[in-house]
């Protein structure tokens, strides 16, 4: 009952209980010690006559030495508060100590007992069941604390009186164990309303501290519910007028970029028909010195001469070829490498004035924008190499021109350039004397940055294969 009891209350409650219980057990053992001394006492001088003197000394002796042991463990618990961590130990120590004052007077029905003087048989009888009666009550607030002492001080009386012959002593055990049952009975029930009566005062303390608690949180949340309602509302006023200035803002910034988009559209707008027409007359202008540099060919006789004047003029129709493709391109920034390569070579074979055989075009290339920095370089790089095949490779017959053009990934471009004709001797690049070479190698290296090998190819012909990196 009572182990059930404890642990509906949580074992907290159990540990406090115990606690509690074992402070009450200390507090009335004064009250027990006083009785067992003056029991002791009135015992020994009554029994002076019946028992041997050494034998009383002896058992008397014991008695007063526990007393002094448990008289000294509760002067020393006055300085010591019983907390529910060590309230086990106290109890054990309690126990112990009725369990062995108990064994001390249950001593008496061997030590005590005067076998032919019934009247002190009954007398000690009567002194032991009142020393249990006094344990019922006295020790009913610890379970186990009355039959510690009872138990050990009225067994060995009952079964001294059961070992003696005749109907008086069989009555008389007979009556010491319904006596003993009678205690326990009212012991137990005393315990549980002791145990009860501590249990209710527990929860009651617990209710009202969760009440105290319950109250104190609830002027928490009313009083901080209060500020957040004053907060949220002088937010929410605040909000209104940050609204409404954000959207008078929002409205005038509107209309600022308005303003500013129509005369951003307005400044492209004239900047690039700025740069087309800039284009335009920078294609025309260069198409003019083209013109002069043909009719001024026209009166010279040196062949060495005129073909200085017939590659300068490839050169300036590259460079123009350029800038008419920026002109026709939507973005006016960048011109398609395929079709820029395509009308140059294109251009250039049908110039030819030596016309000497069939020379035709393989052409693979990818469509990729490319900046006028870029595609510059890379138009007078091919005028070169084609020029230089015209005037080396062909002598006397026809053959075959390839150029391709790849995006290879991450900004690397590729331009390779080959033909059919009786090609170079190994050697470096860089180590060959004539311009247009020459030309070739710095165009390379030095304004696109890249590198460019020359492989003799098995057979007939040369390839040159450039390489570069185009950085966003």
């Amino acid at each position: 009952m009572r182990n059930r009891t404890l642990r509906e209350n949580g074992g907290a409650n159990q540990d406090e209980v115990l606690a509690e219980q074992v402070r009450g057990i200390y507090d009335v053992q004064p009250v027990g010690l006083l009785m067992s001394f003056l029991n002791s006492l009135v015992v020994s001088f009554v029994m002076r006559e019946a028992v041997p003197h050494a034998r009383l000394m002896t058992w008397l002796a014991a008695i007063m030495l526990m007393i002094v042991v448990r008289a000294v463990i509760l002067v020393h618990l006055r300085n010591i508060k019983i907390e529910p961590a060590s309230a086990r130990r106290w109890k054990r120590l309690a126990i112990a100590g009725l369990f062995f004052s108990g064994c001390i007077w249950g001593s008496s029905a061997f030590l005590m007992f005067p076998a032919g003087a019934m009247a002190y048989q009954v007398f000690l009888a009567f002194v032991l069941g009142g020393m249990a009666a006094g344990a019922a009550g006295t020790f009913s607030q610890l379970r186990w604390g009355y039959a510690a002492f009872s138990v050990p001080a009225l067994v060995p009386l009952a079964v001294r009186f059961f070992l003696m012959p005749g109907e008086f002593h069989l009555a008389m055990g007979v009556m010491m164990v319904f006596f003993l049952a009678a205690l326990w009975w009212a012991f137990i029930h005393s315990y549980r309303i002791n145990l009860a009566s501590l249990l209710l005062r527990f929860e009651k303390r617990d209710v009202i501290e969760n009440l105290r608690r319950a109250k104190l949180e609830m002027d928490e949340l009313n009083q901080a519910l209060s500020l957040e309602v004053e907060a949220r509302r002088k937010a929410e006023s605040e909000l209104r007028v940050q609204q409404e200035s954000l959207e008078a803002t929002v409205e005038e910034r509107t209309a600022e970029l308005k303003n500013i988009r129509d005369r951003l559209e307005a400044t492209v707008e004239q900047k690039e028909i700025l740069l087309r027409e800039l284009y335009h007359r920078t294609k025309n202008n260069m198409q003019v010195i083209s013109s002069l540099i043909s009719m001024q060919s026209a009166s010279v006789s040196d062949e060495r001469v005129l073909q200085m004047f017939h590659d300068t003029g490839n050169r300036i129709r590259a460079m123009a070829l350029v800038h008419e493709k920026l002109y026709q391109s939507s973005d006016l920034s960048s011109v398609n490498m395929k079709e820029y390569l395509g009308d140059l070579a294109r251009a250039l074979l049908e110039s030819n004035v030596r016309g000497e055989g069939s020379i035709s075009l393989k052409l693979e290339a990818d469509s990729v924008p490319l900046p006028i920095d870029v595609i510059m370089p890379c138009g007078l790089i091919v005028n070169e190499l084609i020029s230089n095949s015209l005037k080396y490779a062909f002598k006397g017959r026809g053959g075959e021109i390839g150029i391709s053009f790849h995006h290879l990934g991450e900004g690397l471009m590729e331009i390779v350039y080959r033909d059919d004709g009786p090609g170079f001797q190994a050697g470096e690049l860089k180590d060959i004397k004539t311009l247009g070479l020459k030309l070739v190698y710095n165009l390379a290296t030095r304004q696109l940055g890249g590198d460019i090998r020359m492989v003799p190819l098995k057979g007939r012909g040369v390839e040159f294969r450039i390489r570069f990196k185009i950085f966003s």
